[in-house]
């Protein structure tokens, strides 16, 4: 178990792991908050201090501190977003795993890689959804 960050490159890839799990729970349907308490909880875990969360539905910024006050920061955009509730319940219950377990963090990004691989919708499924709910819009018009 990783108490807190033990090397410069250790901040670098606990930053690029949170910025990129919150980047793929917004593409899929996640609220901002729940992103931005994801990232501060994860962050502190590891033992960050000065936690800098900024999250849009376009960006995502994360600056933090380690206990020798090294600052680092990481940005990222975020494409366009859309609905997979399966994919996001994945991504939630991957976040709580990596708090509670605290894995090294050269091995983050491949763990949530190898965890995150709910496969899309059909196309031919999210067609008939939204002519769906186009056509229950249109009755309420």
């Amino acid at each position: 178990m990783w108490a807190e960050v033990k090397l410069m490159h250790d901040i670098e890839h606990v930053l690029h792991f949170v910025t990129e799990l919150g980047r793929r729970m917004l593409v899929s349907g996640a609220n901002i908050e729940r992103v931005e308490m994801t990232i501060q909880t994860i962050c502190h875990a590891y033992g960050l201090h000065n936690v800098n969360n900024q999250t849009m539905t376009t960006s995502i910024f994360v600056g933090a501190t380690d206990k020798d006050g090294i600052y680092r920061d990481r940005r990222v955009a975020v494409p366009a977003c859309g609905i997979d509730l399966e994919r996001l319940r994945k991504l939630n219950s991957f976040g709580y795993k990596v708090k509670e377990t605290l894995p090294n963090p050269a091995e983050l990004r491949e763990m949530l890689d190898a965890e995150d691989n709910t496969k899309p919708y059909p196309i031919w499924l999210t067609l008939i959804a939204q002519i769906i709910a186009m056509v229950a819009l249109g009755r309420l018009f």
